[in-house]
């Protein structure tokens, strides 16, 4: 079924408020509360997730009990920012958790949401202007919202350690802390053209994390030991200094460059000169480099919500 992606020019809004949505999704995963009766996601995933109940009957209750912390939203005052920012999430959220179980080959975002509004009465109601609200978000989008979001999980718990009462092991940092300058270079090298949003938001990100990082000058050499930087690298020379890092490193960086960047219609327009078997070359190339990229960002996924959160 194809179902008509977009991005609205406020859609990556919500960041601003990323440290509150983080919360809530990490506290709906533990909540083994009930819901009520008229919230029937049961039934919503016998119509609504034939190729897989029980992964639909789970994003449904997770769903319902993250709305609830938006208690304001069911009001019609969307042109209010705050609602605006807490449906922004919302239908990330949505997105995000549909593409990942694949549940999206058979239903549209905005199908699926509006089956939970027909079954799950008690907490969602049939809302005049969701259309414009909850929406397949383009795949390049969604994509650097991923980044923003595992940026920030991060980066939350790069405070909870330097920030905490209880002195924290300073080696705990480095985790958290190689992952953010590891998906910083991804975004770096997403960042570009039209872009200019997800850009903003990049670069709010590095000037928090640059202020975290002062804190930790402050308690001496055996934070920052183990605190990684951010490093800015210019589309121009992610290559060659990726080659100069590690070269096994090269593959998965094509094929983000040549998906995402206008690297890509360079490499189509020299493939369409050559022979045939170094044009297929080049196909290879791509497929390989494009499904390590795959693979490495499903490691990411797992990092970003706690593993217990996706069954499998």
């Amino acid at each position: 079924m194809e179902c008509t992606t977009r991005i609205e020019a406020d859609s990556y809004d919500f960041f601003d408020n990323i440290n509150d949505y983080i919360k809530y999704s990490d506290n709906v995963v533990h909540d083994r509360s009930l819901l009520n009766s008229d919230d029937n996601c049961y039934t919503f995933s016998q119509m609504h997730a034939e190729s897989n109940t029980t992964e639909g009957k789970k994003i449904c209750e997770l769903f319902i009990k993250l709305y609830k912390y938006f208690p304001n939203i069911r009001t019609n005052t969307v042109g209010d920012t705050n609602n605006r920012k807490h449906w922004n999430f919302l239908n990330y959220w949505l997105n995000f958790k549909l593409n990942e179980n694949k549940l999206k080959i058979s239903k549209c975002v905005h199908d699926f949401y509006k089956g939970m509004e027909d079954h799950c009465t008690e907490t969602l109601f049939p809302f005049f202007n969701s259309t414009n609200l909850i929406y397949n978000i383009n795949e390049e989008d969604l994509r650097r919202m991923e980044i923003l979001y595992i940026l920030y999980k991060n980066y939350n718990k790069l405070d909870t350690i330097i920030n905490n009462v209880t002195p924290q092991e300073p080696k705990s940092l480095l985790e958290p802390s190689r992952t953010c300058s590891n998906n910083y270079k991804i975004g770096r090298s997403m960042c570009y053209g039209k872009y200019n949003k997800f850009c903003e938001k990049l670069k709010d990100f590095k000037t928090k994390y640059e202020n975290l990082y002062k804190t930790a000058e402050s308690k001496g050499d055996q934070y920052t030991n183990n605190f990684k930087k951010l490093t800015d690298y210019e589309n121009s020379n992610i290559i060659s200094s990726t080659v100069i890092g590690s070269a096994a490193g090269l593959i998965p960086l094509f094929g983000i460059l040549y998906k995402f960047t206008p690297i890509g219609q360079i490499f189509n327009t020299q493939k369409s000169k050559l022979p045939k078997d170094h044009s297929n070359s080049i196909d290879e190339i791509r497929r390989t480099s494009l499904l390590e990229y795959e693979n490495e960002r499903l490691n990411l996924n797992q990092e970003k919500y706690n593993i217990e959160y996706h069954p499998a």
